[in-house]
Parts: C-alpha cells; structure tokens; sequence
C-alpha cells in the first residue's frame, strides 16, 4: 500500500511537513476485529493522508458500560489515539460519547484511522459531516432576554431530575422558563447566545415552548397575544451549528449533553439527505434518546417532490413535514402599464422609496446572468434598483446579500413551476417581496413545523406521565386529519396540479392535538423492537451494534421484516402473484370497556383482509392482535406503483386510523 508507506516519512504538504503518528497497538488491545464496514476512502492523493480532520470513531461499548463513569468511558476511548495532542497543541480528542453513541469524535488522518482499524473494538470511523439548517441560513443558540423565555413568576420550578446548567456568561438570564443552555463547537465552548437577535434557534424555541407574551405582532402585522405551543414547558438550549450548518460531532455531542441533563423532548430543525441507518450519527444518537425515553422530533426537510427526499425517515422518531395556511402579510407589486401582482413581505421599511426601475438580469438576453448569484451584475448597473430574482429553495438569503453588495435596493423573488404556491419563510437583507408562482400565498417550512409538534408531544407527555416514546408518535399519528377545517381533502400544492394528498405527500395527516390527547388505542413499540427492525434490513451484527450502541448478534435476538415493525402505519411492497401478511398490536388507552369496528379503505386493486374483527376491550392496558392479508384482486398492476388505503378502527367514540402503502413489485 503505497499511500501508507509514503506517508511512514516526511512529505511536503501545503508547505508543511507531515509525519504519520502510526504507533503499535496499545496494551490490552490486539488484532483480530474484521467485519469493519469499509475503510477510510481518502486515498485519491497522499496529502488527504495527511490532513487532520474530526472523525466520528465508533467502538464496542465496554461490559457493564451503564455502571461506569464518564471518565472511565473517556479512557477506554483515548486508547484507541495514537497520542494525546497534535503537533499544533490541540487535543486529539474532541467529544468522548458515552450516552449518544459508543464512540468518540477525534482530530485524525485518514491513514491514523487505517491503523486504529486494527484494533480490538474498533467498528468504524468516517469524517465529521456537515448537515443543513432546514430553514433560511440564520443561526442555531437562543436570545435569552426574548419577551417569549421570561418567567413571569407562573413557572413552575426546575424538574427535580434536571441534571443540566446554564452557560451564558450572565447566569441571571437562565430562570424557571430557560432553564439550561450550552453550545458545542469541536474543543471551543461558544457562547450559546444567538449571534443575531431572535435567529432560527430563537425562533424554533418560542415556537415549541415561548411564555405568553401580550400585545405581540409581527413587524406590525397580527397583533395579540402570542405563546408557543406548550407555554408552560421549560426550555434548555443546545446550541450546535454555525450560520450554515450543523457538524454531526456537535450535534451527537448536543444529543449526548440533553440525555444526560434528562430532557424529556428533542427538537432538532436539520437533516441531510436519506442515507442508511448505520451511516447517519444524528439518527444513532436520537435512537439512544429514545431509549432514554426521550421523545424526538426532527425536520423531514424542504426539498421533493422525488424519492428518498424525505429526510429523517428513522421510525425511532417523529419525522415532521410541513402543511400551508392561506395567511399572508401582503406585497403588491405595481409595473409601469399599471399591472397589479400581490406577493408577501414581513417587512418593507418605511422609509424606503418603493418606486423605482426594476430589471430582470439574464432574462431573455439581458445583461448578466439569472439567479442572483456573485457573478449575476458583473456587466450590468443595478444601483438604485429593484432586482427580480428567479432561483430554487434554498438560496434566498444568499440573493438578497448578492444584490445589496452590487447596490440593488430591493429584491422581488419569483417562485419557480414546481414551488407551486409554497412560500417558504426566510430571512432576506434588504426588502424583499416574495412573488409565488400562482399567488395562493402560503408559508411554509419543516424547520417552523417540526416545533409545533414538539410542544405538542410535551403536552401529551405531561398529561400521560406512563405513556411510552412510541405511544406519544402513536397518538399523533392515528388521530391525524385526512380533511381540512371545511371538511375537504388535504391537497398536495407543490405544483400547480390541486391534486388529493397522499400518503407520500402527507404522511398520516395534518396534526389534530385535542384527539391525539385522547386516541383510544395506540402502537407500542419497545427498544428491542427497533433492533429486530434493523436486522430484518439485512444489516450486518457490525452495522447493527454500530446503530444499537451495543454489540449485538443478529441471530441471537431475531429479526423481523420492515413492515413488521409495530408502526402506526403500514407500508409494504407487494408480488402481484403472491399473498403478504402483516401483523399489528394495538393497546387500549381509552374506556375500559369499548368495542372497535374495523374498516379498510381498500388500495385501489388491492385485497385486504383483517382479522379478528371487530375487536372487543375489557380493561384499560390491554392488548389485542390483528393480522392484515394483502393480495391482488385481479386488476392489472403496474411494477413501482405506489397505491394508498386506510386501516381504520372505529368505536364511536374514537377513530383510530392508519394509513396504508403498498409498492408493486
């Protein structure tokens, strides 16, 4: 292996010379772990070698890890280091995890990390990843003083398990509503303060928990009073990512710092793209969470509509996708011939002159380039004028910061087709009006989403105390709305195309918190269950125990298939020619004597039979079994179609409904 034995001397780096810290196996470690994943693929070129970068290492967990410390933890990790500190002074080791996942976070090179491949206990190592804020590009920490995190003397105090501590540098800005805030950034400790006022952290808090705050308005707009969605809830702060993104080290790190300080919900507004379990840290460490009883909330992401855009997609946790609203702050754009088009802006200064010249750059052979991007004005004069922009999700702020540096004193966005009538809600430099494709004017977002249910699952946890993680995702999910407030069905609005919503558009709904405080019969799932999921994927014991957090063996604790798993919905791929069965057990949460009719709304050529029905309960806690038979009906079916139906149990008193997926094979 050339790239190793090069390394073994001095090469020529950027100047610098680099020296490979490789070193024998340490005491008490030997030869003889294989089924490692995959070696470190950073070898298209020496210098990579080389170069030092954070890598999240994953190792067994020792026997009896729950009865040790964190300082025993640490030392078990630092004898995977070839030392303790690099050539420039900064410590090998970055975080060592003890409750999030079994590893550590350590500054190595990728020829450091071939060497530790080696040793006993090793499973894998990859480089810290980054991952995207699913809203606009503002900072994640909190501003402490907000009118939405005082405690107005209603609070109750501290929970007595609160374990965590309070890192502004003003210890009087923590108080019975803020009650703990920290920020991770690799060996650095920054403040955990938002470094813009009422940024995306800010935000996403108030939303999920922010105090009643009177006389409240947006930028003049919506004026009463205002709370988050369990305003009675404490809040504690982890502040992990920068303007842009998130690195998975401060996140596991953020993770592992909640569950030790015994936060009952997780809310985390970021994501990356669909990537197997085993391969995505921050879904590893919600696992962990959950384990610790800890209901977690993540985004689902902005972009679609394709496949595996979807992100967070673990059944560990509650995957939040956004629905739109017909509010709108309003925007009208008046042209030269007296043409009137309505858009939206949160805020247009008033001392800005909104008459003005407005060009188009790029637009039918015009000077500069679309987009708005750095390079879009290189030929062109915008000083003084309203720039029209026409871009992708994603980059709005971006375009706003472009067009003031070339002088521009305002900005019009234009929606592409596939945005439809979506507005996303993002933050701009300079006054903007957002002009949607189709003016249907809505705002949406899975960052501001997934906050909402946040609160919502503090609530249901605090009025059923018992209730499991899984019973919590239940009751939301199956008391979830097909129809809208006028009793219509829920479209999907991504195009221009008013078609019906469905499963893969919506998931199980539109969240109904009143029902889902009271869902009558729930999926329990327990953490056994989700590591006989993961070894009916096909994962190996090595991927598996990677994701479990401890060693596992696959033939030990059994397998089952995906669509097994005792989820509240149901999603199975089906041979036309062949018959599959699913099975589900459902528990009583609602009267002690109640009977359930069981109806299925049927995937359009699909046959479903379920049995026993209808079922009959006795007593609160108590669990039945049901077992759905899937088949063709005789229709022809088109190989990859994806075909919706309904699981619905009725009682009269509640209605407890699953939705049904069914991929043709």
């Amino acid at each position: 292996m050339d790239h190793v034995a090069q390394c073994l001397q001095p090469v020529s780096y950027m100047g610098l010379a680099c020296r490979s810290n490789r070193r024998a196996n340490p005491p008490g470690h030997r030869h003889g772990y294989g089924n490692q994943l995959y070696s470190v693929l950073d070898d298209q070129n020496n210098k990579k070698d080389c170069q030092h970068r954070i890598y999240i290492v994953h190792v067994r967990s020792l026997k009896h890890d729950e009865l040790l410390g964190d300082e025993d933890v640490e030392h078990w990790h630092r004898s995977f280091l070839p030392n303790t500190t690099l050539d420039t002074g900064e410590p090998r080791l970055v975080y060592s995890y003890h409750h999030a996942i079994s590893g550590f976070a350590a500054r190595l090179t990728s020829e450091e990390v071939r060497t530790m491949e080696s040793i006993e206990g090793f499973l894998m190592a990859r480089p810290s990843r980054k991952q995207k804020l699913s809203t606009t590009y503002t900072p994640s920490g909190i501003t402490p003083d907000h009118a939405s995190f005082m405690d107005d003397g209603t609070m109750p105090p501290k929970p007595p398990k609160w374990k965590g501590s309070c890192r502004f540098r003003n210890k009087t800005l923590c108080n019975n509503k803020l009650i703990g805030a920290i920020a991770f950034r690799g060996s650095r400790r920054p403040s955990p303060k938002d470094s813009r006022k009422d940024g995306h952290g800010t935000h996403v808090a108030g939303i999920a928990a922010g105090s009643f705050v009177d006389n409240a308005d947006v930028l003049g707009l919506a004026k009463g009073t205002a709370s988050g969605t369990a305003p009675k809830a404490h809040l504690a702060i982890y502040r992990a990512c920068t303007s842009k993104t998130c690195d998975d080290a401060d996140i596991v790190a953020a993770i592992e710092e909640a569950i030790k300080n015994g936060v009952d919900i997780l809310s985390l507004s970021l994501g990356q793209e669909s990537i197997p379990f085993y391969d995505d840290d921050t879904l590893i460490a919600a696992l962990s969470a959950v384990r610790a009883k800890i209901f977690v909330c993540m985004a689902a992401g902005n972009l679609g509509p394709r496949l595996k855009s979807v992100e967070n997609g673990a059944p560990w946790i509650l995957t939040v996708g956004a629905s739109t609203h017909d509010r709108r702050a309003s925007a009208t754009v008046r042209l030269g011939n007296g043409v009137e088009v309505e858009g939206e802006s949160g805020y247009q200064p008033s001392t800005f002159n909104a008459a003005g010249n407005i060009i188009f750059p790029g637009f039918r052979g015009q000077n500069g380039t679309l987009g708005c991007k750095k390079d879009s004005f290189n030929n062109i004069d915008i000083k003084g004028k309203i720039v029209l922009c026409s871009i992708e999700i994603g980059k709005f702020r971006d375009m706003s910061i472009n067009v003031k540096e070339a002088g521009g004193v305002g900005m019009i966005v234009l929606d592409t087709f596939v945005q439809g009538s979506t507005t996303f809600s993002d933050d701009y430099v300079l006054p903007t009006a957002h002009v949607n494709y189709t003016e249907a004017w809505k705002i949406s977002g899975t960052s501001m989403a997934t906050p909402h249910l946040a609160g919502i699952a503090a609530l249901l946890k605090n009025t059923h105390k018992n209730w499991s993680v899984a019973a919590i995702r239940s009751a939301i999910m199956t008391t979830a709305d097909r129809f809208d407030l006028d009793g219509d069905p829920i479209f999907h609005d991504y195009d221009l195309q008013k078609d019906h919503a469905n499963t893969t558009d919506m998931g199980s709904g539109q969240v109904n918190p009143i029902a889902a405080n009271d869902p009558g019969l729930i999926y329990d799932i327990n953490h056994d269950h989700y590591i006989q999921y993961l070894c009916g994927l096909g994962y190996n014991d090595t991927q598996v125990s990677i994701v479990a957090g401890s060693s596992v063996k696959c033939s030990i604790v059994g397998s089952i298939a995906p669509e097994d798993l005792n989820y509240p919905s149901i999603s199975i791929y089906l041979d036309p020619l062949k018959t599959k069965s699913v099975k589900r057990t459902i528990t009583n949460v609602g009267d002690a004597n109640e009977l359930y009719n069981i109806d299925v709304e049927e995937p359009n050529g699909i046959r479903v039979v379920v049995s026993p029905s209808p079922i009959q309960f006795s007593r609160i806690g108590e669990e039945k079994s049901i077992s759905l038979e899937f088949s063709s009906n005789g229709m022809a079916l088109n190989q990859g179609s994806i075909l919706d139906g309904q699981l619905k149990l009725d009682s009269g008193k509640h209605f407890v409904r699953s939705p049904i997926s069914v991929t043709i094979l």
